[in-house]
C-alpha cells in the first residue's frame, strides 16, 4: 500500500522523499505511516517500474532529486484507488483510498464506502453470533478476559460503522 500512498502524494507534483515524508506525517500518519528507510527504498522500486521518475536539482548549495508521477504511474494509483476497498481492522487501506478521493468519480467513492460499510458490518455480525455462542461449538467457550476483548472488538466495530455510515450520509448529500 505504501507505493500507491506515495503516488497519490506525486499527483500533488513533483516532490523529494522529504517532502513526501513531511506530507505523511501531516496528513495520512495516523493510518499509513513510513520511515525514510521505507520511503526511499520504495520510491526507488516505483522508479524502477517507470510509474515515477525523477530528476536532480539545486537548492541553494544543496543537490536534491525530485519524484515525479508518470503516466503509467497515475493510471496504476488510479486502477488501485478505483478497486473495492476492502474492509481490514488490521490495514488502514481503505483510509487511504478516502484520504486521495478527490482522484476519482463521486459516484465510484461512493461505492468504496459501501463496500467499506459491508466489511465492518459482517465482521460486527461475526463477532455478534460468537458472543451469543451462534453456530462456533467448542469455541465459544469464552472467559470472561476473552469477553472482554470481544465487547472491545464489538464497540470498536460499532464507532467505525457509525462513522462510516455517517461519512456516506454527507457524502450522498454532495451528489
Amino acid at each position: 500500500m505504501l507505493e500507491y500512498v506515495l503516488l497519490g502524494f506525486l499527483t500533488y507534483g513533483d516532490l523529494t522523499g522529504y517532502e513526501i515524508k513531511k506530507i505523511m506525517t501531516h496528513s495520512t500518519s495516523n493510518f499509513v505511516d513510513a520511515s525514510f528507510g521505507s520511503i526511499y527504498p520504495a520510491l526507488k522500486r516505483l522508479e524502477s517500474k517507470k510509474w515515477i521518475s525523477s530528476y536532480e536539482g539545486k537548492t541553494g548549495k544543496k543537490m536534491i532529486k525530485k519524484y515525479s508521477l508518470t503516466a503509467v504511474g497515475k493510471d496504476h494509483f488510479l486502477k488501485w484507488l478505483k478497486a473495492p476497498a476492502e474492509y481490514s481492522p488490521f490495514n488502514h487501506e481503505f483510509l487511504a483510498k478516502i484520504f486521495f478521493f478527490k482522484n476519482i468519480d463521486h459516484e465510484e467513492a461512493i461505492g468504496q464506502i459501501k463496500c467499506v460499510i459491508a466489511g465492518i458490518e459482517a465482521r460486527l455480525d461475526g463477532l455478534k453470533k460468537l458472543k451469543n455462542h451462534e453456530g462456533h461449538g467448542e469455541l465459544c467457550d469464552i472467559n470472561g478476559f476473552e469477553e472482554d476483548t470481544l465487547d472491545y472488538g464489538i464497540s470498536n466495530y460499532r464507532h467505525q460503522l457509525e462513522w462510516f455510515n455517517n461519512y456516506l450520509q454527507k457524502m450522498l448529500q454532495k451528489s
